[in-house]
């Protein structure tokens, strides 16, 4: 699913194109903005955003068969809520049932 499947969804329950466009990106620009700032983004049932860091550490180089390092950089971390593992595993469940 993308950005616009997500506003298809929220067209099908009532919201208008462009205002469904509006929320899912003041949505995603929030949880981006937060993250920029360091900040830990909550969605309950859904889970947790974080910035993690990745210290530098030494490489190896397979080109040059030489070591070369490679700098510390941050990454976004998601981690499930347990309602959205559940939700997950059902229906992981239900799919191998019919098959």
């Amino acid at each position: 699913m993308n950005k616009t499947a997500i506003v298809s969804e929220l067209t099908q329950k009532g919201f208008s194109a462009a205002k469904g466009n509006k929320i899912v990106n003041a949505v995603f620009d929030l949880i981006g903005e937060e993250l920029a700032n360091g900040e830990t983004v909550k969605i309950l049932r859904f889970g947790t955003f974080r910035i993690k860091n990745h210290p530098a550490h030494q490489g190896w180089n397979p080109y040059r068969k030489k070591p070369c390092d490679i700098p510390a950089r941050n990454y976004v971390y998601f981690k499930p809520a347990p309602a959205l593992k559940e939700k997950v595993k059902e229906h992981a469940a239900k799919r191998s049932a019919e098959e």
